[in-house]
Formats: structure tokens, sequence, C-alpha cells
């Protein structure tokens, strides 16, 4: 009776498992883990320029900038050019001219105006640069007018009157130019008005 007392007890444990088991329930856990990848905003600008050391007058010497979007966005572009005579101490010269007329000019491409237009001294470009696209070149050239004197004495005239300096400062000076280029995302570009 005792063992069968035993099996009885080892039988109720075992359905009693049994039964737990049959109670169980399923569970899952399930993570997602979600980033997100930020677009980028960058760009590429290139200068073609070599700089002459010997500028004479007449001299058409190119000068190339280009800016391409290498970002994933759309972006805004707008350049300005600034350009002044240091002489040959590094002092600031007024602008040669011969009359009233500016000896060096800045030559910009033939059509520029189909993508650029001038506000407030700045050349902005009139649409937004999707990525990989370039502006082309805004500046062809810079040249140095036939009619500029730069050795001997500068002879000059203005409203009638004539006169002649006597040692030329623009002798040994150097004719600058800088180019400042700015982009922004195009979606900010109400910034710049």
């Amino acid at each position: 009776m005792k063992n069968k007392k035993a099996l009885v007890a080892i039988g109720a444990g075992a359905a009693a498992a049994l039964i737990g088991g049959t109670i169980a329930y399923f569970t899952t856990t399930v993570s997602f883990d979600n980033s997100f990848g930020i677009s980028t905003y960058q760009s590429q600008n290139t200068e073609s320029f070599t700089s002459p050391d010997d500028w004479k007058p007449c001299d058409v010497t190119p000068k190339e900038i280009t800016v391409t979007n290498t970002g994933s966005l759309p972006i805004g572009v707008r350049i300005k050019f600034d350009d002044y005579w240091k002489d040959k101490n590094g002092n600031d010269l007024a602008d040669l001219e011969e009359n009233g007329v500016k000896l060096t000019s800045l030559n910009l491409k033939a059509g520029w105006a189909d993508n650029w237009e001038l506000r407030d001294g700045w050349y902005v470009y009139k649409t937004s640069l999707a990525p990989n696209a370039s502006t082309g070149a805004l500046l062809e050239s810079v040249t140095l007018s036939c009619q500029a004197n730069l050795t001997g004495a500068i002879v000059w005239s203005n409203n009638g009157q004539t006169g002649e300096t006597g040692d030329n400062a623009y002798a040994g000076a150097k004719y600058h130019v800088n180019a400042t280029i700015q982009t922004i995302q195009y979606s900010a570009i109400s910034e710049w008005d």
C-alpha cells in the first residue's frame, strides 16, 4: 500500500507538472532600432587661375570659379568680387583709371545673366543648385587695358584739366581680385534677401 501511495503521489506530481506545462503561455519581445541618416550639405569650390608675374597692358588672364554641389540637399550660391591695387610696399592704391574709365576689367562669361542676377554687389545663382550639379563659371577672365601706363609718369586728365605725376605708383604694384563664395541650404535662401 505504501508503494501504491508513492506511485499515486508520483503520478499526481507528474500530472501537476503536465498540467502546469499546458497552462504556460508564449511571449515574444521585438525591438526596432530606427536610425535616421541626415542629408549632407556641402559644396566644392574650384578656381582655374594662374597668377601672372608680368601682367602687361592688353593682357587677358583667364580666371574661372565654379561651385559644385557635392551634398544631397539643394543649395543656393552667391559670389562677390572685390578688386583693388596695392603698391610695391603693400599700400592701397586708387583704381587705375584713364579719363574716369577703370583700366582693369572683370570679364563675365557671355550669357551670365541667364543663370545669375546681381543683387547688392553679389552675383546670386537664380535657381537651386541640385546635388552633383555645377554653376559653371561666372567670371571668364581679367583684362588690363591697352591704355594702362605702368612705366614712367602717369599723364591724367579730369574735367578738362591735365597733369602728370612724377613716379608711377603702379610700377611694381599688384592688382588683386578676391572672390567670396557663399552657399546656403536652398530652403533658407530668403536669408539673403
